[in-house]
């Protein structure tokens, strides 16, 4: 690593790293109310390793960090976030159903549950049509209505 660079940063160069990052990044693209300053870094982890690896590589460094998901319901000052930004990517939007269940990666967003589920003449999710989001981030808040939410299900 260059004497110059933080741990993050040479991430930008590792071709072992599996994800994107991206110095000073305005938040308000990735957050559904598309409001709020850059992270100093926002790093797309495409795989279980690469999210541990950028994980460790903060708690090393001292470098705050959040998982920012799809950003749903999440308001972003405008001085933006010091640290680190983490959104899951490619292997944590995996979708599928197998005796007769669904194994759904947290990166996957909630709408597609609800569409398999309807194409498949399966009930139970109809509170969760029109949701933003991610499943991670559904089940990390509880999401769903005043009358049914995910964590009855």
């Amino acid at each position: 690593m260059a004497r110059h660079a933080s741990p993050v940063q040479s991430l930008l160069v590792d071709d072992r790293f599996d994800g994107d990052v991206y110095p000073n990044e305005p938040l308000s693209r990735h957050a559904t109310y598309r409001i709020g300053g850059p992270a100093r870094f926002f790093v797309r982890a495409n795989s279980v390793g690469a999210l541990t690896h950028l994980i460790q590589v903060c708690e090393e460094s001292g470098a705050p960090w959040v998982l920012l998901g799809r950003g749903s319901n999440v308001l972003v000052a405008d001085e933006g976030f010091p640290g680190v930004a983490i959104t899951l990517g490619r292997d944590f939007r995996t979708l599928k159903f197998e005796d007769g269940r669904f194994l759904v990666g947290a990166g996957a967003t909630l709408s597609s549950v609800v569409q398999e589920a309807f194409k498949r003449a399966l009930g139970g999710f109809e509170f969760a049509v029109g949701t933003p989001g991610t499943v991670g981030g559904a089940l990390r808040m509880n999401a769903g209505t005043r009358t049914e939410w995910i964590g009855s299900r």
